[in-house]
């Protein structure tokens, strides 16, 4: 039977991208709970900290349950089922702190505001001339030169594009 099912690939270290993005989100996480301390006194910065913890044990999970799930093979159901489980208890985890009233929803929410602030943060701070070829996205240097949309929308014929000069 072990032998019907695919070979799981060995993950992938987490790359730089990531790694960039996770200390994103917990400096984000840590500079929102300084300043909710500072401004709004103890019980906010403590709600917002907490959010922010959160934030990047959700990031950490994800980049480690995603590196599982593509390895493949019968271990990339096993990613699955941890990634269900992750979720569910991201929403438990939430809804225990609040029912026992150890923060507002304000201030966790707020906290958890670092997760997307410090994945942008970390996509301006991550290089882009690293001499890897592009994975996914967009290259110029791959697109065609000609026009491929059709000069008159009822006929598949192309228009040449005109020179300019």
């Amino acid at each position: 039977m072990a032998e019907l099912l695919p070979a799981a690939r060995e993950p992938a270290p987490l790359d730089a991208s990531i790694i960039v993005s996770l200390v994103s989100v917990g400096a984000v996480g840590g500079l929102m709970a300084l300043a909710a301390l500072v401004v709004l006194g103890p019980a906010s910065g403590l709600g917002v900290a907490v959010g922010g913890l959160i934030a990047t044990l959700n990031l950490w999970f994800f980049a480690h349950i995603g590196r599982g799930v593509l390895a493949g093979g019968s271990r990339g159901r096993l990613w699955g089922l941890i990634a269900a489980t992750k979720f569910i208890g991201l929403f438990g985890g939430a809804w225990l702190l609040l029912q026992a009233d150890l923060t507002q929803p304000l201030t966790l929410a707020i906290g958890y505001a670092a997760l997307p602030l410090g994945i942008t943060i970390g996509s301006f701070l991550r290089r882009e001339d690293s001499g890897e070829p592009t994975r996914g996205g967009f290259d110029p240097s791959s697109a065609p030169a000609e026009n491929l949309v059709p000069a008159d929308p009822e006929s598949d014929t192309l228009h040449e594009p005109r020179d300019q000069a």
